[in-house]
């Protein structure tokens, strides 16, 4: 299978079936259990890895999903007098937001909400690309995606993916499928209607009273706290095979930690407020592949050169062909969407039609595409900022090479809870934030009867007994991590109010930046973090505006370097062979997840009679498979020489060779970074100084087993 540069690569692990006349059930049940047992095998094999994302995939994508149609609905009501520049955000959340909320966020399988740009995939009975795979496929791959000037957004990724899964009719699901089907697989659903009872509730608290429910300071000492059950969890063992990269970003995953996850979300905000503000020619360049597979069959474009050499006006014509294609998705999306977010867009839609565009249309159609491109990066981000919301993330520091002390704290901040501090402009929101699969967890009882009120210290105070308080500990968290996202894609829908730049106020008789009406700017005033998440204890005072940041740099290359004792056996019974081996390994791509080559030099003496004892020096080019994310089948091509027969006869000798081998780094299960390879040589002799070239053979059947140790 060919290797991509970039994360769009086909990776299917299922059985090919083979009709024929005779045997077809045969083979198709050996081809069903081989699957399976290799899947069993792979999974045994990456247990001791447990990862170390905040939430999990299903909570990444819930709750950014649903921030976004938190977000629409309080947009939609002021679309009329927005700016050319809002309403075309707007649209660019209607593209890439559910088409209709869901309460049962997953259904038979198959996650029960769809995108209007994903319509393809959805027809297909696929995986349903929406904004929050955006936000949950981080935890698969950093690469955001290709645009122009912006240094830290140069390798193909998500915004590339993006012009792919537009188009009408063809879907290519690629790793959004492989990882993101899955997750909706569940085993037991949790409680949908307990998720949106609460996270509903504390809106609605928050619209009638302009403020956030508070919780009574004594709700957050540990001894009030019950035991909150974990919810679904991550296929961990599943990505690991789907997508061999993923356990590889678990070691330079700092950015998902503490402050840098703050950092990280602030820059990747930032740059989807800065990409938003530029032209779509300037910035974007998609592949032409994609270009001339979304321009087939649109007569607008029949006659274009789809060659960036040759066609000077490359980038023009595709911002106008991606326009096209929007401005089709949105018409579907008027049909089929909530008609309370349809219905304020229906002449802004119409507006954006190629054929019959208006003075505002035509400048929203021109801004389109880059909102798109600008909403891909602020949906990456939402996933760093629900990692500075999770427990496991706020006073753990992650240690690349003590990944196991690091998963011990993270697990027990995430399960136990921790008393954590949002500051905001407007407010400070203390709360007990959970870890990975308690979001979607559940308690003793829900506020689906009584809402966020119960939790409310003028209401309650600290008088609830442990039920109660441990279901308004979860309630709240899941309050302020929808609430805080949607204030996030209200900032950049607004055109980030939260700088300072942004809020040098004049004497004149514009509304307050901050008002204390309900509107969106009050919302991200109250929500929006302007200070990392931090431990209670550690909290400071925040000066009231967001602080610019750039992108963090994306993750090294995975490569290794291995020293290891190696004992072989002629398979015919020759004799014994011992040394040691150094190897580099490195991926064939920058960003290739399957596909990595090696050198590999080994040090070798061959035992037996006096007159054919050996040393040895071979050299050998290695192709490896990565088949899950520390199991490796390689094979490559050898030479070797050496000398033979350490008396009066000594005989130097040179030849070429195979071999293949598997090999194991199970560093998972010991502190040790240990690598066990299980190898096959077939050495050939081409010349040596006693019979020349009439010295041609096979040596040996060497097989080997060799240990040592392997270091990233």
């Amino acid at each position: 299978m060919p290797a991509n540069s970039w994360p769009d690569h086909e990776i299917h692990r299922r059985p090919v079936l083979i009709y024929e006349a005779v045997g077809i059930q045969i083979k198709i049940l050996r081809s069903i259990f081989l699957y399976r047992y290799r899947a069993a095998l792979l999974s045994l094999l990456v247990l001791p890895y447990a990862s170390l994302p905040a939430f999990d995939y299903l909570e990444h994508s819930l709750f950014t999903d649903r921030a976004c149609h938190e977000a629409q609905k309080m947009l939609s009501t002021r679309l009329s007098t927005a700016s050319a520049d809002q309403k075309s955000r707007y649209l660019a959340l209607a593209l890439l937001c559910p088409a209709r909320w869901k309460t049962v966020y997953c259904e038979n399988n198959r996650k029960a909400v769809q995108a209007p740009f994903s319509v393809a995939a959805a027809e297909k009975r696929e995986h349903a690309v929406t904004l929050g795979d955006y936000s949950a496929l981080v935890d698969h791959f950093t690469e955001y995606g290709r645009v122009l000037h912006f240094s830290g957004a140069a390798d193909p990724g998500l915004t590339d993916l993006t012009w792919k899964w537009m188009h009408p009719q063809k879907a290519e699901g690629g790793i959004a499928r492989d990882i993101g089907g899955p997750a909706c697989r569940l085993e037991e659903a949790p409680d949908w209607y307990r998720v949106e009872a609460d996270v509903s509730s504390f809106f609605a608290f928050w619209h009638q009273y302009k403020r956030a429910p508070r919780l009574h300071s004594a709700l957050l000492d540990e001894h009030r706290r019950g035991e909150v059950a974990a919810g679904p969890s991550d296929p961990s063992a599943l990505y690991t095979i789907r997508n061999p990269r993923f356990l590889d970003l678990q070691l330079f995953n700092q950015t998902h930690f503490g402050s840098s996850a703050y950092r990280t979300w602030a820059g990747m905000h930032n740059t989807a407020l800065a990409i938003a503000s530029q032209r779509c020619e300037d910035i974007l360049e998609p592949e032409e592949a994609v270009m001339r597979r979304l321009s087939t069959g649109r007569a607008a474009f029949a006659r274009t050169e789809w060659n960036r050499k040759r066609n000077k006006h490359y980038r023009r014509d595709a911002c106008q062909l991606l326009s096209a294609v929007a401005y089709e998705h949105l018409q579907r999306w008027l049909i089929s969407g909530d008609a309370s977010l349809t219905a304020p867009a229906q002449s802004l839609v119409a507006a954006i039609d190629p054929g019959k565009q208006t003075a505002e249309g035509t400048v929203i159609a021109a801004l389109l595409p880059s909102h798109v491109a600008a909403l891909v990066f602020e949906a990456a981000g939402a996933h760093y900022l629900q990692d500075a919301l999770s427990g496991g993330h706020i006073r753990t520091e992650h240690r690349s090479r003590e990944l196991n002390t690091t998963r011990r704290y993270h697990d027990i901040d995430s399960k136990s809870g921790v008393v954590a501090v949002l500051g905001t402009r407007a407010e400070r929101h203390d709360f007990i934030a959970f870890g990975d699969t308690y979001l979607l967890g559940t308690s003793p009882m829900s506020l689906l009867d009584s809402g966020a009120g119960q939790c409310d210290v003028a209401q309650k105070g600290a008088r609830g007994g442990r039920q109660q308080t441990t279901q308004c500990l979860l309630a709240y968290q899941r309050g302020i991590v929808a609430a805080a996202n949607t204030a996030s894609l209200l900032d950049w829908s607004l055109g980030g109010i939260m700088y300072a730049d942004q809020n040098v106020m004049k004497h004149d008789a514009r509304a307050p930046v901050c008002p204390n009406d309900g509107s969106p700017r009050a919302l991200v005033c109250t929500f929006l973090p302007l200070q990392p998440i931090t431990p209670a204890a550690t909290a400071g005072r925040n000066n009231g505006y967001l602080a610019r940041e750039g992108l963090p740099p994306t993750p090294p290359p995975v490569d290794f370097e291995s020293l290891r004792i190696e004992s072989a056996l002629d398979g015919a019974g020759y004799g014994t062979q011992i040394g040691a081996r150094l190897e580099f390994l490195t991926p064939v791509l920058k960003r290739g997840g399957d596909w990595m080559y090696s050198y590999d030099f080994g040090f070798l003496m061959t035992l037996g009679d006096p007159g054919r004892q050996q040393l040895i020096h071979e050299f050998a080019f290695t192709f490896h498979y990565r088949f899950a994310t520390r199991l490796l089948m390689s094979a490559g091509p050898l030479t070797y020489a050496g000398f033979e027969g350490f008396s009066s006869q000594t005989n130097f000798f040179f030849g070429t060779g195979l071999g293949a081998a598997i090999t194991i780094l199970p560093e998972g299960w010991t502190k040790i970074p240990l690598e066990l390879t299980l190898s096959y040589r077939a050495p050939w002799r081409l010349v040596d100084t006693n019979r020349g070239f009439d010295s041609q053979r096979v040596e040996a059947h060497w097989i080997a087993l060799s240990i040592g140790l392997a270091f990233l």
